[in-house]
């Protein structure tokens, strides 16, 4: 008993917490990468800056200032190509106006086997930048080449190097703007992911703490449906139904076990009772031998029928029932006829509205099934009231209807009667039977894909319909 009691926990357990904790996980799976995302970008935006940070900064001045470099190297190149650089004087004063323009540049001399230098004012080399008349921003400079074609396959080559330095400086702002705008929109985006998280998780967290402290005793606690937000309303709703099953189950096993205690306590009792009158007097008293065992007896095939009884209720779900093709208004008639033979006289039986036909069923369980609900009439019927026996068809469902005059059912009893043990008048202690027949009544036609419709009013009878699929395809 304490290990099918520790199970029942267990199973509660697992189950008010199972759609929390699987909420959590993606949530937390969401932060982690939120986190992995955010490092990972800042790291990205660094490094991109860093590798790319001449190229994006060239191409700033590129494009705010080659069209003015270009204008004053192509300007300070008309001058050169002018004047005549073999004069001391005339190239000294173009090596100042090139200092003044910022220029360096080279002049040199190509006599079809070699280029030499005529004249020029940077010592380094300027020679390899030949794409002529065509400037290029590389290694923050503007590069400029122009060719001159002489007689003889000779040519004249200016270079010129145009420096960016100044222009790089006034973009320097925005390349630190780049370094930083990236990292910083990435940590905003992150601060504001993780507390959009925080916020999302926090109605989780509430759900949580609630099923935790549900145990088996408070069983009737509820989640706020009311509060919770518009995306976790229904899974509040879902988790408050669950908890209304798992009341409702626990409730009915208890009430379950307790009854079915109730149910063999008191032949137990009987056969207690009897044991101790035969120790004293049953080897004396004939009489009384005999009537203990007698009451033995019958005490002990109570006690078998109630624990078949209960055997049957406990399986799950009942194996495909065998069907065979039988006339069930014959199988009517047989239960009948039954009972008129055992109630000798002490009610009124009668036949209503008797249609013949057949169905594909199990005939053993349809007649146990029609054995139960013809003992619940004779049972809450008075001597000489009138039970009625009916069969016909409806809608390709084979009816069979039991009726009597007797005590009836009151209406808030009615959901319930299907349930094991359970009294509609629970002050009175019904005699006979084990408060389990209407349950396997239901597990029967319920095997066959049918129901037992009850209709019945407190003081004016009870009328038992049987509503079974005949089992063949209705005939147009």
């Amino acid at each position: 008993m304490r290990a099918r009691q520790k199970d029942k926990q267990n199973i509660l357990k697992d189950a008010a917490l199972f759609i929390p904790r699987r909420l959590k996980i993606p949530v937390r799976i969401m932060l982690v990468y939120c986190a992995i995302y955010l490092v990972a970008g800042a790291a990205g935006a660094f490094l991109l800056n860093f590798f790319i940070a001449d190229s994006v900064r060239a191409y700033a001045v590129s494009e705010a200032y080659a069209d003015s470099a270009i204008t004053q190297t192509k300007g300070f190149y008309a001058v050169l190509a002018s004047a005549d650089i073999e004069d001391a004087a005339a190239a000294s004063a173009l090596k100042a106006d090139a200092k003044k323009r910022g220029i360096d540049f080279a002049v040199t001399f190509f006599d079809g086997a070699a280029e030499s230098e005529l004249l020029s004012n940077c010592s380094e080399d300027l020679t390899p930048n030949k794409a002529w008349e065509k400037a290029s921003v590389s290694g923050g400079c503007l590069n400029y080449s122009v060719q001159q074609s002489d007689s003889g396959g000779k040519y004249i080559n200016y270079y010129f190097r145009y420096g960016l330095a100044a222009q790089y400086k006034s973009v320097l702002p925005a390349q630190v703007l780049a370094y930083l705008l990236v990292p910083i929109t990435l940590l905003l985006l992150g601060a504001t992911g993780m507390a959009f998280s925080g916020g999302i998780m926090r109605p989780v967290r509430k759900i949580t703490e609630t099923t935790k402290k549900i145990t088996r005793e408070t069983l009737s606690t509820r989640l706020d449906e009311k509060q919770s937000q518009e995306e976790l309303r229904e899974l509040a709703v879902v988790l408050n139904a669950m908890l209304e099953n798992l009341e409702q189950t626990f409730t009915a096993q208890d009430r379950f076990v307790s009854d079915a205690a109730h149910e063999l306590r008191t032949p137990l009792a009987v056969i207690k009772g009897y044991s101790q009158l035969l120790s004293r007097w049953g080897s004396e008293d004939r009489a009384i031998l005999k009537e203990s065992l007698e009451a033995i007896d019958g005490e002990t095939d109570s006690m078998n029928s109630l624990i078949e009884r209960l055997l049957f209720l406990t399986r799950s779900t009942l194996a495909a029932p065998q069907k065979e093709d039988f006339f069930i208004n014959e199988l009517v008639e047989e239960v009948y006829r039954e009972t008129a033979l055992s109630d000798k006289g002490v009610h009124i039986l009668s036949y209503g509205e008797m249609e013949a036909f057949n169905i594909l069923a199990n005939k053993a369980m349809l007649k146990q099934l029609i054995r139960i609900l013809t003992e619940n009439a004779l049972k809450y019927t008075p001597a000489g009231g009138e039970v009625t026996f009916s069969c016909f068809k409806k809608d390709n469902n084979a009816c069979v209807a039991i009726a009597d005059g007797g005590i009836g059912i009151a209406e808030e009893d009615l959901p319930h009667i299907f349930e094991r043990f359970y009294r509609a008048d629970k002050a009175r202690i019904r005699e006979g039977g084990t408060g389990l027949g209407l349950s396997i009544a239901k597990k029967i036609i319920d095997a066959h894909g049918g129901e037992i419709v009850i209709e019945s009013e407190a003081g004016k009878g009870t009328t038992a319909i049987i509503l079974c699929p005949t089992g063949f395809e209705e005939e147009e």
